[in-house]
């Protein structure tokens, strides 16, 4: 039977589009978006770990959280260690 971040992950891959991933401190993060409920999602498979923010709960947050982890992925860069202490 699937643990729980497997049932959630799952959804993820389902319902998302993949951004792409790059490297942390504490592994891979991948980055995918629901477009049309406008959420982030960041996924640690190594710790079973995923963060989810929607634009609706702070759209400032969102924009510019998108735009940086767009930059990070497409310039192949690693994820600052300040943001990896979650």
């Amino acid at each position: 039977m699937a643990n729980e971040f497997d049932q959630a992950y799952g959804f993820i891959i389902k319902s998302c589009y993949y951004l792409g991933s790059m490297c942390s401190v504490k592994g891979e993060i991948e980055v995918w978006e629901k477009k049309e409920k406008d959420r982030l999602f960041l996924v640690d498979k190594y710790s079973e770990r995923f963060l989810s923010r929607a634009k609706q709960d702070d759209p400032e947050w969102y924009e510019n959280s998108r735009d940086m982890l767009n930059s990070l992925i497409e310039n192949n860069c690693s994820m600052p260690p300040i943001l990896c202490s979650y």
